[in-house]
């Protein structure tokens, strides 16, 4: 499978839900590691709580939930905020890059960022969950404008009134419910028109370094196979674009001058 990253993804999406008292007790991680590989193969990013905050806290999340509830039990209230604003908002830091020997400054996303940077979000509710912070989570979205889309078989009858109206109002009236994980993907797919790994046609150009040239003209993606057999996708590249390209003296100069690194761009094949 691709390594789906934050910078070549198409969407990003922020995987909420219980992690502090899920019903199946496994922390939340269970139906994350099954939904996220099938997001990736769809060329999504998932931010996932249950991987990433260990970089936020510098704890196992079962530890740092110890830690919280006895900071609450004992009135260290100064302690438990610091913490919590961890989870939230992030944290910053500087640091020295290796390759330059400069100072460069460091954020790691908070939940706050994770909902804001998010197309949309996917919340997975069993019977019996508590859901805390998905709530928070769930009404920033709905303020921001972003779809949240629920996967539960809890009937929407027994959904709290106002949970229930921010999740179907968010992304102005968006939002959607689905009994399973393969009913979501089913929407994914054709909302978003989302394609997967099928492979695009491509033709053998005249190039040292570039072997054959595809493009997408309803999506804009331009795929690029390199004489060592590596092929990358570039997204957002209008049909002026790749006509100049194709037409230029040199397509390899052409190509690393207007292109390589000024558009969005997945690795498909190493």
């Amino acid at each position: 499978m691709k390594n789906i990253t934050i910078n070549n993804c198409i969407f990003k999406t922020y995987l909420i839900g219980s992690m502090e008292s899920p019903a199946k007790l496994d922390g939340g991680v269970g139906w994350r590691q099954r939904l996220t590989p099938e997001l990736n193969k769809r060329q999504i990013y998932c931010f996932d709580p249950t991987r990433e905050e260990m970089a936020k806290i510098g704890m196992p999340t079962a530890e740092f939930m110890t830690k919280l509830i006895g900071w609450q039990k004992s009135g260290h209230w100064n302690q438990f905020i610091c913490a919590m604003r961890k989870i939230w908002r992030g944290v910053s830091y500087t640091e020295i890059n290796k390759k330059t020997g400069l100072t460069q400054a460091v954020h790691i996303f908070g939940d706050v960022s994770y909902v804001e940077n998010s197309k949309f979000l996917i919340w997975n509710l069993d019977d019996g969950d508590k859901p805390g912070g998905t709530i928070a989570e769930l009404t920033i979205a709905w303020y921001r404008g972003i779809p949240v889309y629920l996967i539960t078989s809890v009937p929407k009858t027994q959904i709290n009134k106002s949970i229930l109206y921010f999740l179907l109002d968010s992304g102005h009236g968006q939002g959607s419910i689905f009994k399973n994980q393969e009913e979501l993907l089913e929407f994914l797919d054709k909302k978003y028109e989302l394609k997967g790994e099928q492979e695009m046609q491509r033709k053998t150009v005249k190039s040292d370094s570039i072997k054959s040239i595809g493009y997408n003209i309803s999506d804009h993606v331009l795929e690029v196979e390199f004489t060592r057999g590596a092929i990358y996708q570039y997204f957002d590249i209008s049909a002026d674009k790749v006509l100049s390209l194709t037409s230029a003296k040199s397509i390899g100069s052409f190509f690393s001058k207007n292109i390589a690194k000024s558009y969005r761009y997945l690795k498909v094949k190493e």
